[in-house]
């Protein structure tokens, strides 16, 4: 299914009321597999345009337990493989309303580096107005320039949050 252009809003606290109510039915749902659960990415960060998407990262011991994906299916997560190539280390499902992606979970194995820089990440980006300033600044122009193209969007934002996390994470 092809994506609309990438839109960006401003922050709104229901962002923060849709991770709570996803986080419960994920605990609800996957028990004891759940090791960890965290609101990452910008709709997590107060004061940040964000696309309307809940990013979540979620950690277990397992990813290849069978029941895993069933589970998630049945509170209307549909499993990714697509990325799994490029990335062995991670499962990751999308939530969709009415064909709109309403959150996106990525799930890792215990103590992944890649789930602790995206809370390194946050708690930057939660501190400082002024790295969240530049950032929304970033967003606005990749968005301008790559509306259509959501991988050229994300790969311009890569290298300012690589940048920003190898220079505050010292």
């Amino acid at each position: 299914m092809a994506r609309g252009p990438i839109s960006l809003s401003s922050s709104h606290n229901e962002w923060q009321d849709l991770f709570y109510k996803i986080k419960y039915d994920l605990e609800s749902i996957l028990g004891d597999i759940l090791l960890k659960i965290e609101h990452v990415g910008s709709t997590s960060v107060k004061g940040l345009i964000a696309k309307p998407t809940i990013d979540i990262i979620a950690m277990i011991n397992n990813l290849d337990n069978p029941k895993l994906i069933t589970k998630l299916n049945s509170i209307n997560f549909d499993y990714i493989t697509k990325y799994e190539d490029t990335m062995p280390f991670r499962r990751y499902f999308v939530k969709r309303n009415f064909g709109s992606h309403i959150a996106h979970l990525h799930i890792f194995p215990i103590d992944h580096h890649i789930y602790k820089q995206h809370l390194i990440f946050k708690n930057i980006l939660s501190n400082s107005e002024e790295i969240r300033s530049a950032y929304s600044k970033l967003k606005l122009k990749l968005v301008e320039k790559d509306r259509w193209d959501r991988i050229a969007y994300q790969n311009g934002k890569n290298s300012f949050i690589t940048k920003i996390i190898d220079q505050y994470s010292d």
